[in-house]
């Protein structure tokens, strides 16, 4: 028995499938999307891990700086003499809890919805260059726009309550400009 024997037995030939004379031809449509998609959840989730990798080490960097200058405060009478001048209570603030401003949030929400709505326009504009396929992509970028666009108007409304709660603080903010 040769080598062509076994593969035709192995594809089943003898179970009377009809098996082309020539391979099947892949379709350039269906090769991106094998490779577009994989390749655009993996780069999802490293970005997903570099994130909450990042905000990992930062917490863990900020525990470890508490531990030390706890370490380094001797009794209570050191943390009371700390806390009575300016720059002691400024750092003990400090060490409590990281603050994020309004205007912090607010640009951080229009970011990730200018993000989402140009994702969402190269979903949309595979239409221009391929003509077939690719629908899987339209429905993901109608659904990325749509969250941008979402976002855009959260941080539109944030920013209009914050304003008018005066919740913006020393940095007051009137027609874009600081004060």
């Amino acid at each position: 028995m040769d080598i062509n024997e076994l593969v035709t037995r192995a594809l089943g030939a003898e179970l009377g499938a009809d098996w082309p004379a020539r391979p099947a031809m892949i379709d350039s449509s269906d090769l991106i999307a094998l490779i577009v998609i994989p390749s655009f959840c993996l780069m999802v989730c490293w970005l997903a891990w570099m994130l909450t990798r990042t905000n990992h080490l930062k917490a863990k960097a900020h525990i470890e700086l508490q531990k030390r200058l706890l370490e380094k405060i001797g009794s209570a009478q050191d943390v009371i003499q700390l806390a009575q001048t300016e720059e002691g209570r400024r750092l003990l603030e400090a060490l409590t809890m990281e603050r994020t401003s309004p205007l912090e949030q607010i640009l951080s929400s229009i970011q990730k919805g200018v993000v989402l709505i140009i994702v969402g326009l190269g979903g949309l504009s595979l239409r221009l260059f391929f003509s077939t396929g690719f629908g899987l992509f339209i429905v993901i970028g109608v659904f990325a726009g749509a969250l941008g666009l979402g976002l855009l108007v959260s941080a539109g409304v944030a920013y209009g309550l914050s304003r008018s709660w005066d919740l913006l603080g020393s940095r007051q903010v009137r027609d874009g400009d600081y004060l």
